[in-house]
């Protein structure tokens, strides 16, 4: 399974990056549609919590997602990384 790394910035300077599987561009199965859905219903602006909110759709049975922090990706064996 193929991985993108996106980085996540806000107005006030802050960012965080995740790495996930979804789409990079498009409408509604891309990672810029996940983004805005999940800031529109968090009070968590953090990888983690978006992360969350990606994996919880696939644990829901919606979408095929996976969604990692730089730090559970690291841990990931490396062929599953590819």
């Amino acid at each position: 399974m193929k991985f993108n790394k996106t980085t996540v910035s806000f107005s006030d300077g802050t960012s965080f990056v995740i790495y996930h599987n979804i789409a990079t561009a498009g409408n509604i199965n891309s990672i810029d549609a996940a983004i805005q859905c999940w800031e529109a219903r968090t009070d968590q602006f953090t990888a983690k919590s978006l992360c969350d909110y990606i994996n919880s759709k696939r644990l829901k049975g919606y979408t095929d997602h996976y969604a990692f922090t730089p730090e559970e990706f690291a841990k990931l064996p490396k062929p599953s990384r590819v």
